[in-house]
């Protein structure tokens, strides 16, 4: 299968927990012999383009910086990122049918967009190529902020509704966040998948005392 995850963050950029997550899960599934495309913002010391092989698949990762016409604020910027985004899922389309135009195919059997700052370029390849878009959502603006208070976060909250809208499934982590947006956004159940977040028991580090909750304190002082 090939997957198409666009994420706002992906090593070295990291704002919060969205760049671990997204890095595990993406090596995890090419490991399982797929062919992951994660699109992603460029800059900040990172090549362009990187690909390595991963178990029995691919890993590829497409950085693109956003426009660089001054943005009046961040709203603006995450619009300009977006269409670096929609124009890197194009060249990797065309890549994939040797340049020559439309494949009969499509070049991405899923999309999988996390959180509401790639909803625009997640909706374009979604209908552009007809496949389907999964959404993990990591947070709501209502969730950030304990409500709405301005027309900003509004905007916000309803980009994420928007995007939970256009999605065929929806990912969260928890109950509490299943609950959070069926509650919010008024998503049917059946739409929902809760998949708790996990760890590489190989990054553990019990620490020279063999302590299993990796703290390597000794206990002297």
């Amino acid at each position: 299968m090939r997957v198409l995850v666009l994420t706002w963050e992906y090593p070295p950029v990291s704002v919060g927990g969205l760049a671990r997550h997204v890095r595990y899960l993406v090596a995890e599934l090419a490991r399982r012999g797929h062919l992951v495309d994660v699109v992603t913002q460029g800059g900040h010391g990172a090549p362009d383009s990187e690909e390595s092989r991963v178990g029995d698949g691919v890993l590829r990762v497409t950085r693109r910086t956003a426009y660089a016409l001054s943005p009046l604020d961040f709203l603006h910027w995450v619009h300009q990122l977006n269409y670096g985004l929609i124009e890197a899922v194009m060249g990797l389309a065309m890549a994939g049918d040797g340049g020559a135009g439309p494949a009969a195919s499509p070049p991405f059997d899923i999309v999988h967009a996390h959180d509401w700052l790639v909803a625009f370029a997640a909706r374009a390849a979604k209908h552009a190529y007809r496949v389907p878009l999964v959404a993990t959502i990591h947070a709501t603006e209502a969730g950030r902020h304990h409500g709405i208070h301005n027309p900003w976060q509004r905007y916000i909250s309803e980009i994420e509704w928007w995007l939970t809208y256009e999605a065929w499934r929806v990912i969260c982590c928890s109950g509490y966040m299943e609950s959070e947006l069926s509650g919010q956004f008024q998503l049917p159940g059946d739409k929902i998948r809760v998949i708790p977040n996990g760890i590489d028991p190989g990054d553990v580090d019990a620490g020279a005392s063999g302590d299993p909750h990796g703290s390597g304190d000794s206990g002297g002082s």
